[in-house]
């Protein structure tokens, strides 16, 4: 049975016992956990990405920009984000 509920509602849902499954972004269900568990990814052919982009404008402190950039583009934040469910996107060649 199919069962809609509103965003960010699906893996919590499940934690709740109000459905027995849920096709949400990993994030999503560690947030959820230990309520929930993650039992795999989709198969790649099915699996999205979501990008995201940063740009630096004329603000008055572009230096913190530009800090704030370097630290979200650093392969250090790579375990954490991982820790979360958040993965990089492989550089195309």
């Amino acid at each position: 049975k199919l069962v809609p509920v509103l965003g960010g509602q699906t893996a919590t849902s499940v934690a709740r016992g109000e459905a027995e499954l849920a096709v949400v972004p990993v994030t999503s269900i560690l947030a959820a956990a230990p309520d929930v568990i993650l039992i795999g990814p989709f198969p790649v052919q099915l699996k999205s990405h979501i990008d995201f982009d940063l740009a630096i404008s004329a603000a008055t402190n572009t230096d913190a920009a530009r800090r704030l950039l370097n630290f979200l583009s650093s392969p250090e934040l790579d375990k954490p984000l991982a820790a979360t469910g958040i993965e990089r996107r492989p550089k195309q060649t």
